[in-house]
């Protein structure tokens, strides 16, 4: 599913709201490890569905403690995981 630039803006404003992250929300700073990605992406939508919620989110550049933008150096369409993308790598 593809976001508009709006409706991306709209997602981080309103789960930045939470005084919590819930268990379908992930913030991170900088995470490029790509175990940990594809760990995170499994725990979060098998979570997402349990509370039926029709999307997961990890989202780069807040703090998650105090969900300030902090911005990241992460750039997952530039991430590799040995030879492949790091996109092509989490989808296999």
């Amino acid at each position: 599913m593809q976001f508009e630039h709006d409706s991306i803006v709209s997602i981080i404003n309103e789960t930045r709201k939470h005084n919590t992250e819930k268990p379908w929300i992930e913030f991170k700073v900088n995470n490029s490890n790509p175990q940990e990605i594809g760990e995170y992406i499994s725990a979060l939508s098998n979570t997402a569905a349990l509370y039926s919620q029709n999307y997961a989110f990890i989202i780069w550049g807040v703090n998650d403690e105090s969900h300030e933008i902090g911005g990241t150096n992460f750039v997952p369409q530039k991430a590799k995981k040995g030879n492949q993308s790091l996109e092509l790598w989490l989808s296999t």
